[in-house]
C-alpha cells in the first residue's frame, strides 16, 4: 500500500516536472517571461526567459526600483503613473506595451506586460502574477508598415489592388484624385472595369489577363482610361500578381501615373 501510494506521489512528481519543461519550452518559443511581484515588500522574482528579455542574470537585484531601471528612459515616467496609480491604486488589469533598455547591452526592445492582480482575505492587493513578451520584432515589422502606408498615402502614382476575382481592395487618394471615385464607391463593390475606355483590343485583354494569372508582371505600358465624369486619360500603368507564401494568386496590385 505505501509501495502504490509513493508510486502515485513519484508519477505525479515526473508528470508536474515535464509540464514545467513543456511550459519553459513554450515560454522560450513565444519569448515570454513571467513575474511575480510581491507588493507589500516591493520584491519581485522572475523566469530565466525574462531575465533574458530584461538582460539580467541571477544576481540582478530584484526591487521595485530595479524593475522601473530596466524600463527606457522615455517610457518610465508613463510607466511610473501607470503601474503606481493604474494598477496599485486602482486596482486595474496590468495590460501595458512600453520599451525597455536591457542592463546588459542598453538594447532597446518593445515588450507586451500582462499581470493579474490577487489580493488578501481584507481586499487589499498582495501580488501581481503575469507575463511579459517581447514584441519587438512585431513592432518593427509594424512600423514598416506605417512607412509603408505613408508613403502609398502621399504617393503621386495611383495605387490600387484588387482581390484575386478583380473586386477592387484598396485605393490611396491619388485614384481620386485622378478617376473621381470615392473608396465608398469602389472598394468591395466594382473592378477596374470602371476604368475601360474600351480602347483596348479583345485579344490584347486576353494577352493582359493570361499573363497575370500565371503569375507574371504586366509591365509598364500606356493605356487610355474612363474617369467617373466621362472623360478620357491617358496613363501609364504596370500590373502585379500578390502571390502569398503558399504561391497562390491572392489580387493584384496596379500602379499607374
Amino acid at each position: 500500500m505505501v509501495a502504490l501510494l509513493l508510486y502515485n506521489i513519484k508519477i505525479k512528481e515526473v508528470i508536474l516536472i515535464k509540464s514545467e519543461n513543456e511550459l519553459k519550452k513554450a515560454q522560450a518559443i513565444a519569448n515570454t517571461g513571467a513575474f511575480v511581484f510581491y507588493v507589500k515588500t516591493g520584491l519581485w522574482k522572475s523566469s530565466a526567459i525574462l531575465d533574458t528579455i530584461f538582460g539580467i542574470d541571477k544576481e540582478y537585484d530584484k526591487v521595485l526600483s530595479s524593475w522601473f531601471a530596466v524600463i527606457h528612459p522615455k517610457d518610465k515616467i508613463m510607466m511610473q503613473n501607470y503601474l503606481l496609480k493604474n494598477v496599485m491604486r486602482d486596482h486595474k488589469f496590468f495590460d501595458k506595451e512600453f520599451r525597455i533598455k536591457t542592463i546588459n547591452n542598453k538594447q532597446e526592445r518593445w515588450v507586451h506586460a500582462l499581470g493579474k492582480l490577487e489580493f488578501d482575505e481584507i481586499g487589499e492587493l498582495v501580488t501581481i502574477t503575469g507575463t511579459v513578451n517581447d514584441i519587438t520584432n512585431r513592432k518593427k515589422t509594424e512600423e514598416k508598415l506605417h512607412v509603408l502606408r505613408a508613403a502609398i498615402q502621399n504617393s503621386k502614382d495611383v495605387i490600387f489592388m484588387t482581390d484575386k476575382e478583380g473586386i477592387i481592395t484598396f485605393i490611396n487618394p491619388e485614384f481620386t484624385n485622378m478617376y473621381e471615385y470615392t473608396i465608398e464607391e469602389v472598394v468591395g463593390k466594382v473592378t477596374p472595369r470602371i476604368l475601360n475606355s474600351k480602347s483596348f483590343k479583345k485579344y490584347e485583354w486576353q494577352q493582359f489577363w493570361n499573363k497575370l494569372i500565371n503569375k507574371q508582371s504586366v509591365s509598364s505600358r500606356i493605356y487610355i482610361n474612363k474617369t467617373r465624369s466621362g472623360s478620357l486619360i491617358e496613363i501609364e500603368g504596370s500590373v502585379d500578381p500578390i502571390i502569398d507564401k503558399k504561391g497562390e494568386i491572392i489580387g493584384f496590385l496596379s500602379i499607374q501615373r
